[in-house]
């Protein structure tokens, strides 16, 4: 996918929408860039799993109890569970 979205180039004769349909390239997959996951994100999700390592027959509910009632300490995961999103 990768070498098929290297090959379109926006200064050729045919349009962006052609090459992409050309190369079976999705054009929304041209203006889309991956971003980075950050570290309080990795240290949530690696918090997780370590609770269902420990507690693997505990469903998604439980789980969630569990990171409320802290198990993760006073972390940034029990507080954005329960604050509402203020956006």
């Amino acid at each position: 996918m990768n070498e098929r979205k290297a090959m379109i180039n926006a200064k050729q004769r045919i349009s962006m929408s052609q090459q992409c349909q050309l190369l079976a390239v999705s054009r929304a997959s041209l203006y889309t860039h991956d971003r980075g996951v950050s570290t309080a994100d990795v240290e949530q999700m690696r918090g997780i799993d370590e609770l269902y390592l420990k507690w693997p027959f505990y469903g998604s509910r439980r789980l969630c109890k569990e990171i409320r009632q802290g198990v993760f300490g006073q972390s940034e995961a029990g507080a954005t569970l329960d604050a509402p999103d203020e956006s």
